[in-house]
């Protein structure tokens, strides 16, 4: 008889952990699909990021553009030919934009972890190009 009820009592916490397992089994399964999901959102957020950044660095760029564009006419209404060290800057300037669009390109291509550091990049370089508008501008008085 002790038999009997060791063997019900073992059958029970047998059902009991293997309802309990179930649901731990089920549990588990909705915070995995959870923690996907959380993942999957960060990753579109960074891409978004990555996305706005981009757009936002191709305008920066677009209107520097202009900008020298704008200087570069003024200087060949003004003096007929833009020579020597003024060219120089002029092409500087230009080379420092084409440089800058390049590496936009390889952002536009990067994995999520070396964006990151293209983004600081591509940043600096714009910043960069735009103290040497700037400066290229004042220099010659053109604005």
């Amino acid at each position: 008889m002790l038999r009997f009820k060791f063997t019900i009592l073992l059958t029970g916490l047998m059902i009991v952990f293997g309802a309990c397992s179930e649901e731990t089994k089920r549990n588990a399964g909705e915070v995995n699909d959870q923690i996907e999901s959380t993942v999957e959102s960060a990753k579109n957020d960074a891409e978004q990021t990555k996305a706005e950044f981009i757009a936002d660095a191709q305008k920066k760029i677009e209107e520097l553009n202009e900008g020298i564009e704008e200087a570069e006419n003024k200087l060949k209404k003004e003096t007929g030919e833009i020579k020597g060290e003024t060219r120089a800057k002029l092409n500087d300037l230009k080379d420092k934009r084409d440089s800058i669009k390049e590496d936009l390109s390889d952002l536009k291509e990067s994995g999520e972890d070396n964006w990151v550091n293209l983004k600081n990049k591509v940043k600096s370089e714009i910043e960069s190009l735009k103290a040497r508008y700037n400066n290229f501008v004042n220099d010659l008085k053109l604005s």
